[in-house]
C-alpha cells in the first residue's frame, strides 16, 4: 500500500504546526482581538465606576470660594457639632464636610433624593457613613453606609 506523497506531506506540515511553543496562526490572529476586548473591559469598568463620583463632585462644594480657612474651620465644627446633637458620629475620625450646591444634578443618587441648595453633606470613610443634614431646619435628612465596591 503506497502512500500518496501529497497527503503525507500536508500530515507532516500539520504535525509540526501544532508542536508545542510553535503558535499556529489561529493562535496569533486572536491576541490583537483578546487585547481590544481587554482594553474596552477596563476603559468601560472605569468610566462606570468614577462618572458617578465626578457628577457627584460638581455638584457638591467641598470649600466655598468666599470663606476664609478660618470661617471654613469654624463652619465644619460647628456642622458636626450640631448633627452630633441628633445622632451618635462615628468618633477617632474627622469628617469631610460638603455643602449641596445642585440638587438637581444629584436626583439619580438615592441618597441625595430630598438634598436641596445649601444642605451638608458629613462623609465618615473610615466608619463608611455618611449624613445629609439640613442646617435651617437643624435635621437629618438622610443616613447610609458608603459603599467603596462597584455599584
Amino acid at each position: 500500500m503506497e502512500h500518496d506523497p501529497l497527503i503525507v506531506s500536508l500530515k507532516q506540515k500539520r504535525a509540526h504546526a501544532s508542536d508545542e511553543g510553535v503558535p499556529t496562526k489561529k493562535r496569533r490572529a486572536r491576541w490583537p482581538f483578546v487585547l481590544l476586548v481587554f482594553v474596552i473591559a477596563v476603559v468601560s469598568g472605569a468610566v462606570y465606576v468614577g462618572y458617578p463620583y465626578l457628577s457627584t463632585r460638581t455638584s457638591v462644594s467641598i470649600q466655598p470660594s468666599n470663606m476664609t480657612d478660618d470661617e471654613r474651620a469654624s463652619e465644619v465644627a460647628d456642622t458636626i457639632a450640631r448633627v452630633s446633637e441628633l445622632i451618635v458620629l462615628p468618633e477617632g475620625e474627622d469628617p469631610t464636610v460638603a455643602t449641596v450646591t445642585d440638587p438637581e444634578k444629584l436626583q439619580d443618587q438615592a441618597f441625595f433624593v430630598n438634598a436641596k441648595a445649601g444642605h451638608r453633606v458629613l462623609l465618615y470613610t473610615k466608619a463608611r457613613k455618611a449624613y445629609l443634614y439640613d442646617p435651617e431646619a437643624h435635621r437629618l435628612i438622610e443616613v447610609a453606609p458608603i459603599s467603596t465596591e462597584v455599584q
